[in-house]
């Protein structure tokens, strides 16, 4: 991803991109890869980021927002307070919509110079889908779609079900807006194939893959964002995990001591860190804290485990045994940490904590194992979380299937919907996780607590299993692109074709068409509301009618 030589690039024919996420800009690091890449190619003039405020964006993104090369561009988030009742929840979200409809086009037309091209995250397909086809219509600039998800299908599990009106209208709107757009990029094969043959959108598959930063952690790096981390390293109460000094009296003194951590030690002579041959295992979960992951599994999984770890492994560095660090922020995080508080466990122990974006990779090269819990609605895509971790080197426990229902439907109809997504788990997992080779698939808390008991007990049985699965992590990681590669082997030719791009003439077609019916609208509207005012005697509009003919399409019109 070298900068390349911009001399020998005609600059006339440098693109200006956008790239719009309606959400936290930090928390989507799909979008702000596609930016990076976007800021280091040739072809490309300026990049322009786009989303709510919230997180910090990794730092190779700040510093070429600190460079130039890439503008941030923040939005207010918060238009409308949410209401509490849900039958105002029926005029609040339209109006919502509205009002970020109206946000994103004054952004797109009035805030940021011309675009040549515009590239967009769904979900949420509402609004960002309109405001694309609009700001497309206005200013003749190429839309591409990075499909993430179907947004109907976030509709759908919210409560609502397949049947829902706002259910039939959200996807029917998808399935318009989505097909009349240029180019689709997808986060999966089955997506790809998907949106083919329901809306006949062809999408090309972009894996996510992690870029070259995340990787297994020397170490050296290892210890010095251990001991950093020490203040993180506590149990949700705040009460340490280990013993923060050893007691005079006492031949075990506390791993902290002496510089050095649970997992490593520091010779205090040469200054040579070192492993310890007694530290804990270390389990590793990111999530975002929200309804889409059940970590209830998770606990359940950790109890089972514990109390096959008391009766059989001492305490490690006279601590716990395996450490779980589950890291992320979210709305559901207060509530599962009184339960883990709850929890009697004897020799695991769980603490939660935010990193920087900066460590997130650092931690997942110090770790033994990951897990993953997140859930999808549409069954059609990957955790991205999983992919970060395997491009550390760390093998993955991932939920697989609740339900072997299928995505099915008339291609014919747009109208016609799916029946209920009866499954919140992955159907395309096998695209991302071999089971057995570079990680495991588990159904419930038992299936789970069974495989972190062989993964992470302290025998040599478990140690050349776990050291199985990361050799097939290794292997398996090798054969496949870093994001570099596989941006500009995939995205590059959907993002920036040569010559005047797809549907040129379509384009302009489009801004011509749109730009009437909006004249038509004001129109009406002005029609209208000048009869509304003669009505109620503000306005006086008499004249005989005998002598005026007057065509049926204004009568309907009045």
């Amino acid at each position: 991803l070298s900068m390349a030589p911009l001399n020998n690039i005609d600059k006339c024919t440098m693109r200006r991109v956008a790239v719009l996420v309606l959400g936290d800009v930090g928390r989507s690091p799909r979008m702000q890869y596609h930016a990076l890449s976007l800021a280091r190619s040739p072809e490309v003039a300026h990049v322009t980021l786009i989303g709510y405020a919230g997180s910090r964006c990794v730092p190779e993104v700040e510093a070429l927002i600190d460079s130039g090369r890439i503008s941030l561009r923040l939005l207010r988030e918060d238009l409308l307070p949410r209401p509490r009742s849900k039958v105002a929840y029926l005029a609040y979200a339209p109006a919502k919509a509205l009002l970020k409809l109206g946000q994103l086009l004054f952004a797109l037309l009035l805030l940021l110079p011309r675009v040549d091209v515009l590239l967009l995250q769904t979900p949420p397909a509402i609004p960002t889908l309109a405001a694309a086809w609009l700001a497309r219509a206005a200013s003749g600039c190429m839309v591409v779609v990075d499909w993430h998800n179907l947004g109907f299908s976030v509709l759908e599990h919210g409560g609502l079900g397949a049947s829902h009106p706002y259910v039939l209208a959200a996807r029917l709107y998808e399935a318009l807006l989505g097909w009349s757009l240029d180019g689709h990029l997808c986060v999966t094969a089955a997506m790809s194939g998907w949106l083919r043959e329901h809306w006949s959108v062809r999408a090309e598959t972009l894996y996510d893959r992690p870029p070259a930063f995340f990787r297994p952690t020397p170490l050296e790096q290892r210890h010095e964002l251990l001991r950093r981390l020490r203040p993180a390293l506590v149990a949700p109460g705040g009460a340490p995990l280990w013993e923060e000094k050893g007691p005079p009296s006492s031949p075990r003194s506390s791993p902290w001591d002496a510089g050095g951590t649970p997992w490593t030690s520091l010779d205090s002579g040469t200054g040579q860190v070192r492993a310890r041959p007694d530290m804990p295992a270390l389990l590793v979960s990111s999530t975002s804290w929200s309804a889409d992951e059940d970590f209830g599994v998770l606990l359940d999984a950790l109890l089972l485990l514990d109390t096959s770890l008391s009766s059989s492994a001492p305490p490690a560095c006279g601590g716990p045994r395996v450490l779980v660090a589950i890291t992320g922020k979210g709305p559901l995080k207060q509530h599962y940490e009184r339960r883990v508080a709850g929890l009697a466990l004897r020799r695991i122990g769980i603490a939660t904590l935010w990193l920087e974006p900066a460590d997130y990779p650092v931690l997942l090269g110090c770790a033994d194992l990951g897990v993953c819990l997140h859930g999808s609605t549409s069954g059609l895509d990957l955790p991205m979380k999983v992919l970060d971790m395997l491009g550390c080197g760390l093998p993955v426990c991932a939920v697989g299937l609740d339900s072997l229902s299928d995505l099915q439907g008339p291609a014919h109809s747009l109208l016609a919907h799916a029946p209920p997504l009866e499954r919140t788990r992955f159907d395309c997992l096998s695209e991302l996780v071999v089971d057995g080779t570079n990680g495991l698939i588990f159904r419930d808390a038992r299936q789970l607590a069974s495989q972190l008991l062989r993964l992470l007990a302290p025998t040599k049985e478990a140690a050349a299993a776990l050291a199985a699965l990361r050799a097939g992590v290794a292997a398996s990681e090798a054969k496949r692109p870093r994001w570099a590669e596989n941006w500009n082997e995939v995205a590059a030719p959907v993002l920036l074709p040569r010559g005047a791009g797809p549907h040129a003439a379509t384009r302009r077609l489009m801004r011509l068409g749109t730009l009437a019916l909006l004249v038509a609208l004001f129109g009406a509207c002005l029609l209208r509301g000048l009869v509304w005012m003669e009505r109620r005697g503000w306005l006086d509009f008499s004249f005989d009618e005998s002598e005026v003919l007057v065509p049926n399409w204004v009568e309907w019109l009045l």
